[in-house]
C-alpha cells in the first residue's frame, strides 16, 4: 500500500479507531469477525462484520471494520458502515426477540394462577349445570388447594355446592349424591367439621322414614365430626332397627346393627338377630359375632362354619394390607433417606447435625426419619387399613381355640391329629399380622401351650425376655400367659424378678400387683396389695377384698361386711371391664358368705356372667364362672335338704354324699345333676379351661371329680390321657402340702379351723331337732375339724367325737356319716394302740399329718406282731369294720383301696369282694391316677394309689408310688415300718 494514498479521501465513510473489536469465542461462543467485501484493489484491504456468535455462527451484527491482511489476523484501519444485509438481519433478530417476549408475556398471563383458577372456576359452573357435581367439586378442590387469590371464592361456591346439593336432595338419586359429596368434602378437609355434619344430620332427618339406609350412609359420612360420639351411635342404632325392619333379609344390615348390640353387651339380640341368616354371613362382622356366641356356648361346630369363611376371607384382605404396608414402608423411607442425602431437610437440622457427636448424629437421622414417617400420607393410610384388616386376628385365635376342642374330642387319632394341625396352621396365618412382634411371639408362646407343646411356648418366652435383656415390662408379659396356662409358681418368678428389677416407681406397682393376683394366700396377696399404688382405685378396692376375706377367715364377720361392701361399690364406681366386673363379683361372692344375703349371691353371680361375656376365652374368668355355676346347680339340686345359710358352708361335690346312703339314692342325685343345664355348662367350661390352661392342676381334678359324679367314664378316660400327655405346674401344691407336713402353717390353720367350728357348732345347735340332715351335716364337718385339730397335735376327746358322730349319723344316715363314724372310731383306736405300743405311737407321730385315722389303722391291722393282733381285735375296729361292711352292702359297686387294706387281714371275704369291685371300676380307677398325678404328696391318695396297685398285683408300682411321695417330702408308712 503506497504512503502518498490519503485513506481518509479515499474511504470518507470510515472513521478511525483507537483499538481493535474484541475478538473472543469459548466452546463458538463470543465475538468475531466474518465476510469480505467492498476489496479494495489499490490498497488491498476490504471490509469484514465484527458479530456476535454462537457454535462460530454469527447471530447479530456488532460493527464493520476496514482490514488488511497480515501476517496472523488483520490490520484494523478503521470503522466502516454496516451492510444493508446485516442491517436487514440485526432488524430481524431484534423483532424476532421482541415477539418472543410478547409471546412469554402473554402466555405467562394467560397461564397465571389467577387466570387459570377463573378458567377453573368457569368450569366448575358448567359442570355444576350439567349435574356433574362430583367433577365440580373437584375441580373447586384445586382452586381451593392452589396459589391463586381464587382460592376463598372456590371454598365458598364448594360451600355452596354442598348445601345445594344437601338441600335439593329429595329423592334416592339426589340423596346418593349428597352423599357423595359429603364424602368427599370430608376427604378433601376443605369444609369445617360442625358444617359437614349438620349437612349429614339435614340428610338423616329427610330420608330417616323413606330410606333408613340412604340416612345411616349420610351419617357414616360425617361420622367423625359428630359432636356426641353416644348420641351418634344412638341414632345409628335407631336407623339401623328400622333399616333392618324393612330388609330383614339383609345380613349385612343385620351384622352392622349386631356390631352396636355386641358393644353394648347386648349378646342375646345378637343372636336373635343373626341366627337367620347364619348361612349367608360370610365376612360379614355378624359372622365374627355368631360364630363368637355360639363358641362360647359350646356349639362348636355351628361356630366353626361361621368363623371358618369370615377368618379366611379377612386374612386374605389382612395379608394383601401387610404387602400394602411393608411396600409404603419402603418406599417412605426411601424417599426420606433421599431428602436427607439432597440437602432437602430443613436447615436447622443440618446445623445440628454437624455440631453433634456421632453417636447424636445417629439419633438425629432416627428421629428425623421418625418424625418423617409418622407424616408420610401414604403411610398413615395403609397403616389404617392394616389396623382395620387386623381386627381378624383375635377372631383366628378363637377360631384356633375352636379347632382344638373340635379336635379334643375326636376320638379317632388320624382325625384329632389333622384337626390339631389345621389349628395350627389357623394360629400360624396370623404371624404376619404382629410380624415378629413381642405381642405376636407372646400369643405364639400361649398356643404352643394349648397345642400341648409345652417346651416350645417356654423356648419362645425364654429367647424372647433374652433378647428384651429381661425387661421388667417383658418379664410381667410372659407372667401374665403364663398365669393364664396354668403356670402360677411360674409367672410367680416372673412378677417377683420384674418388681426387683423395676426403676420406674409406677412399673414397681403394677408388678406388685400382679404379683397380689398370683398370691400363695390371703395374707400373701394383701402384703403384696400394700405395696402397690396406694392412689389407685383398683388397688383399694382389691384390697378392701382381700382384707375382708381374711376377716371372713377369722371369723370378723362385722369387718369382713365392712371391707367386702366397700370393695362391691369401688368395682362398681370403676369403668366397666371384664376384669373389674370379676373383681367385684368375687368381692361379692365373698359378702355373700360374710351376709347370706343371697342377693349378694345372685349379684355377683351376674358380673361373672357379664364378665365372660366380654372375655369368653379367659381362663381365670372361666375357672371362677365354672366355680360359681357349679355352686349354684349344685343349690338346685340339693334345694332345703341342707341350709347352707345356716352352716355358713357353699356346697361342692361332697355335700351330695350327705344326702344318700345307698346306689338307688346316689343315682338318683346323679340324674338330676345331668339333667341341670348349669352342670352341662360347667362342664363345658372344665373342657376349655383344660385347653386354655394346660398346666393348671386344679382344672384336671375339678373336671374329674365332676365326671366322675356324673358316672361319665368317656369324659374321665379323656382327662386320664390329657393328664399323661400334659406337664403340669405342681410346684406350688407340693410346697404347700409339705410346708403343712412340716407345721409350717399350723398358726394360720389353727386360726380358720376354730372359726369354722365355731360356726358349725351355732349350726349344730340350731338344726337340733328341725333340721336332721343340716344337723348331721354340721356333726360330721366338726368331727373332721377335731381330726384336723389332731393333726397339727391338738389334743382330741375321742370319745366326745365318736359320740358325736354318732349322733349325726342317728339322724339322718349317709355315705358322709357312715365314713365319719368309721373315721371317728379308727382315731380312738389309733390313739389306744399308740398308748400300748410305743412304735407304733411314733410311726403315728410321724405321719399324723399325711394319712387318715383309717389308713394308719389299716396299717396297724396288717402288722404281724402283738400290734397287729390288738388292732384286729380292738372294739372300735371291728365296729369300724363293721359300718364300712354294712356301707358296701348298699352301693357294692363303690368300694375303695382303703377298705381293702382295712379287710385284707381281718376280713378276707370283705377284701375280696373289695378288690373285685376295684378292679371291676375302671372309672374309680382313673380318678386314682388323676389325683396322683395332681397330687403327688397328698397322703390319702398316695396310699389309696399304693393299695390299688397291690390289688392288682403290681407291686413295683406301687412301692414306686410311696418312694416318689417320700422323695417330694411326704411322710408316708407301711405295715413293714
Amino acid at each position: 500500500m503506497s504512503d502518498e494514498i490519503d485513506l481518509n479521501e479515499k474511504f470518507p465513510e470510515m472513521r478511525p479507531v483507537g483499538s481493535p473489536p474484541s475478538l473472543w469465542t469459548i466452546n463458538g461462543v463470543g465475538l468475531s469477525i466474518y465476510g469480505r467485501r467492498d476489496y479494495d484493489e489499490e490498497t488491498g484491504t476490504y471490509v469484514k462484520t465484527h458479530a456476535l456468535c454462537c457454535v462460530f455462527v454469527p447471530v447479530f451484527a456488532l460493527g464493520a471494520y476496514r482490514v488488511a491482511d497480515a501476517q496472523r489476523g488483520w490490520y484494523f484501519l478503521g470503522r466502516e458502515p454496516l451492510s444493508g444485509l446485516a442491517k436487514a438481519w440485526n432488524w430481524m433478530v431484534i423483532s424476532g426477540v421482541a415477539c418472543l417476549a410478547v409471546f412469554i408475556a402473554w402466555a405467562s398471563y394467560l397461564n397465571s394462577p389467577d387466570v387459570a383458577a377463573q378458567r377453573r372456576l368457569d368450569e366448575a359452573e358448567k359442570l355444576v349445570e350439567n349435574g356433574e357435581t362430583l367433577q365440580a367439586a373437584q375441580t373447586l378442590r384445586a382452586v381451593v388447594t392452589g396459589e391463586s387469590g381464587k382460592a376463598g371464592v372456590a371454598r365458598q361456591r364448594l360451600e355452596a355446592l354442598v348445601a345445594d346439593s344437601v338441600r335439593k336432595a329429595d329423592d334416592e338419586h339426589g340423596l346418593a349424591a349428597a352423599v357423595e359429596l359429603l364424602e368427599f368434602a370430608d376427604t378433601a378437609g376443605l369444609i369445617d367439621g360442625p358444617q359437614l355434619f349438620e349437612h349429614g344430620r339435614t340428610l338423616d332427618a329427610k330420608f330417616a322414614e323413606s330410606n333408613p339406609r340412604g340416612a345411616l350412609a349420610a351419617l357414616a359420612a360425617v361420622e367423625r365430626h359428630a359432636p356426641d360420639a353416644e348420641a351418634f351411635v344412638d341414632r345409628r342404632l335407631e336407623l339401623l332397627e328400622r333399616a333392618v325392619r324393612a330388609a330383614p333379609e339383609d345380613p349385612a344390615l343385620a351384622s352392622e346393627l349386631a356390631v352396636i348390640y355386641e358393644s353394648r353387651d347386648r349378646f342375646a339380640d345378637c343372636e336373635t338377630l343373626l341366627a337367620p341368616h347364619s348361612a349367608r354371613l360370610g365376612t360379614h362382622e355378624g359372622a365374627r359375632i355368631l360364630g363368637r356366641i355360639l363358641a362360647g356356648q359350646d356349639r362348636l361346630d355351628e361356630s366353626h362354619a361361621l368363623l371358618v369363611p369370615y377368618t379366611e376371607g379377612r386374612l386374605k384382605q389382612l395379608h394383601e394390607a401387610e404387602r400394602e404396608y411393608k411396600a409404603a414402608l419402603e418406599a417412605a423411607q426411601s424417599r426420606i433417606f433421599q431428602d436427607l442425602e439432597q440437602d432437602r431437610a430443613p436447615a436447622a437440622f443440618y446445623v445440628e447435625y454437624q455440631r453433634a457427636t456421632e453417636q447424636r448424629q445417629s439419633e438425629l437421622v432416627q428421629e428425623y426419619v421418625v418424625a418423617r414417617m409418622k407424616e408420610a400420607p401414604e403411610l398413615v393410610q395403609a397403616l389404617a387399613r392394616l389396623a382395620r384388616e387386623s381386627r381378624v386376628v383375635p377372631v383366628a385365635l378363637e377360631l384356633g381355640i375352636v379347632m382344638l376342642r373340635r379336635a379334643q374330642e375326636l376320638s379317632d387319632p388320624a382325625a384329632r391329629k389333622s384337626e390339631l394341625e389345621r389349628a395350627e396352621k389357623t394360629f400360624l396365618a396370623v404371624r404376619g399380622a404382629a410380624g415378629e412382634s413381642d405381642e405376636y411371639r407372646l400369643h405364639l408362646g400361649q398356643v404352643y401351650y394349648w397345642l400341648g407343646r409345652h417346651d416350645e411356648g417356654r423356648r419362645l418366652f425364654d429367647a424372647l425376655l433374652e433378647e428384651r435383656q429381661r425387661s421388667s415390662d417383658t418379664l410381667l408379659a410372659v407372667s401374665s400367659i403364663l398365669r393364664e396356662v396354668g403356670d402360677a409358681s411360674q409367672a410367680r418368678e416372673l412378677v417377683e424378678e420384674a418388681h426387683r428389677a423395676a426403676t420406674d416407681v409406677e412399673l414397681r406397682y403394677q408388678a406388685a400387683l400382679r404379683r397380689s393376683i398370683l398370691a400363695i394366700d390371703i395374707d400373701d396377696k394383701i402384703e403384696w396389695l400394700r405395696k402397690s399404688d396406694p392412689a389407685s382405685p383398683e388397688v383399694k378396692a382389691t384390697l378392701d377384698g382381700a382384707l375382708g376375706g381374711k376377716a371372713l377367715q377369722e371369723g370378723r364377720t362385722a369387718d369382713a361386711i365392712r371391707h367386702l361392701s366397700s370393695a362391691v361399690e369401688h368395682y362398681a364406681a370403676q369403668t366397666e371391664s371384664a376384669a373389674n366386673l370379676n373383681n367385684g363379683a368375687l368381692a361379692a361372692f365373698d359378702l355373700y358368705r360374710a351376709t347370706r344375703n343371697r342377693e349378694d349371691f345372685d349379684r355377683g353371680l351376674t358380673m361373672i356372667e357379664r364378665a365372660l361375656e366380654r372375655q369368653p376365652g379367659d381362663s381365670i374368668l372361666l375357672n371362677n364362672s365354672a366355680t360359681v355355676l357349679l355352686e349354684a346347680a349344685l343349690r338346685d339340686v340339693i334345694g332345703t335338704e341342707l341350709d347352707f345359710d345356716r352352716l355358713h358352708a357353699d356346697p361342692d361335690l361332697d355335700s351330695l354324699r350327705h344326702l344318700h346312703a345307698d346306689a338307688a339314692a346316689r343315682d338318683e342325685y346323679g340324674e338330676r345333676l345331668r339333667a341341670h343345664a348349669g352342670i352341662q355348662r360347667v362342664q363345658q367350661f372344665y373342657d376349655k379351661l383344660l385347653l386354655l390352661a394346660p398346666k393348671d392342676a386344679g382344672h384336671y381334678a375339678a373336671a374329674a371329680s365332676l365326671a366322675v359324679r356324673l358316672d361319665d367314664l368317656d369324659r374321665v378316660r379323656s382327662l386320664a390321657r390329657r393328664v399323661g400327655e400334659v406337664q403340669l405346674d405342681l410346684a406350688d401344691s407340693v410346697r404347700e402340702r409339705v410346708a403343712f407336713y412340716r407345721g409350717e402353717k399350723d398358726a394360720q390353720i389353727a386360726q380358720q379351723l376354730a372359726t369354722h367350728r365355731k360356726q358349725f357348732e351355732q349350726a349344730l345347735a340350731e338344726s337340733r331337732g328341725t333340721a336332721p340332715r343340716t344337723f348331721a351335716f354340721a356333726a360330721s364337718y366338726l368331727v373332721m375339724y377335731a381330726v384336723a385339730e389332731g393333726y397339727l397335735g391338738q389334743s382330741i376327746d375321742g370319745d366326745r367325737l365318736v359320740s358325736l358322730a354318732e349322733e349325726g349319723h342317728a339322724a339322718a344316715p349317709s355315705v358322709a356319716t357312715y365314713n365319719v363314724l368309721a373315721t371317728a372310731l379308727g382315731l380312738r383306736a389309733i390313739e389306744s394302740l399308740g398308748r400300748e405300743h410305743s412304735e407304733f405311737q411314733a410311726t403315728v407321730e410321724r405321719t399324723r399329718r399325711s394319712l387318715s385315722p383309717l389308713a394308719l389303722a389299716a396299717i396297724a391291722c396288717s402288722d404281724e406282731g402283738p400290734l397287729g393282733e390288738a388292732a384286729r381285735k380292738h372294739p372300735d375296729i371291728i365296729r369300724c369294720l363293721d359300718l364300712l361292711a354294712e356301707l358296701g352292702g348298699k352301693q357294692p359297686d363303690r368300694r375303695t383301696p382303703q377298705e381293702w387294706a382295712l379287710f385284707r387281714t381281718t376280713r378276707p371275704e370283705e377284701a375280696d369282694k373289695v378288690a373285685a369291685a376295684v378292679r371291676e371300676r375302671e372309672i374309680d380307677r382313673l380318678r386314682r391316677s388323676i389325683d396322683l398325678a395332681v397330687n403327688p404328696v397328698g397322703g390319702s391318695t398316695v396310699m389309696e394309689c399304693y393299695w390299688e396297685r397291690l390289688i392288682l398285683g403290681q407291686e413295683d408300682e406301687a412301692r414306686t408310688i410311696l418312694e416318689e411321695a417320700a422323695a417330694h417330702g411326704a411322710p408316708l408308712a407301711t405295715a413293714r415300718d
